[in-house]
């Protein structure tokens, strides 16, 4: 649910990760986790061409919350059913959901917010406010929803194709993980300064204005 925020990016973001653990699945042979992916990626696919980029139909909380279950249980059941398999490689597959989350438990612990309370701090709202602001026509129709989408979802597939490619490797993909978090960290940062630069000057932007007239 925390990652739906633009048209298209909770369910894009789960039919990636769906298709890393049906990859990771395909290696194990395990002809019934890659069908269970299959049909499940298939049924959210064809909402995905409803709601991405124009919005037709909307998850909902309930929706989301769906695909978060479904995703959480297939990852349990590919890592029961295939005790060779590092539980990580599915953590990998889900990466950026988890991180996500977590950073979002972290950032609102520390500025002694409540966690379950909403707000517009998320990587995907500081990456759609800073098209908005450095490009004014993102702000119109679906753009910025087409834009957030295409800069995220390489981060999930990377994640998606470390599970898959480590999968084997519990050291490997625990660092693996900790460079993606590591990575979400940077960006975060460097785009939250960003994003209030802009804020900065399109606020003295209208006072220079005033002071000219």
């Amino acid at each position: 649910n925390l990652v739906d925020g633009y048209h298209g990016l909770s369910t894009g973001s789960f039919l990636i990760s769906l298709g890393g653990l049906g990859l990771i699945a395909h290696t194990q042979a395990d002809a019934e986790m890659v069908q269970l992916c299959v049909l499940i990626g298939a049924a959210a696919l064809g909402f995905f061409v409803l709601n991405f980029p124009f919005g037709k139909l909307f998850l909902g909380d309930s929706g989301a919350y769906l695909l978060g279950f479904l995703l959480g249980c297939l990852s349990v059941l590919l890592v029961t059913r295939n005790p060779v398999l590092s539980p990580w490689a599915a953590v990998l597959a889900c990466s950026y959901p988890i991180i996500e989350t977590l950073f979002s438990i972290l950032r609102r612990l520390a500025f002694d917010r409540a966690l379950a309370q909403p707000d517009r701090q998320h990587l995907h709202s500081l990456i759609g406010a800073h098209l908005c602001a450095r490009f004014p026509y993102f702000a119109q129709g679906c753009l910025p929803h087409v834009g957030v989408c295409l800069l995220i979802w390489p981060f999930v597939a990377l994640g998606a194709w470390l599970g898959w490619q480590c999968s084997p490797s519990t050291p490997l993909l625990i660092v693996a993980f900790a460079c993606l978090s590591l990575c979400y960290g940077v960006v975060y940062w460097n785009l939250n300064s960003l994003v209030r630069r802009d804020m900065a000057s399109s606020t003295t932007q209208p006072e220079q204005a005033t002071n000219e007239a």
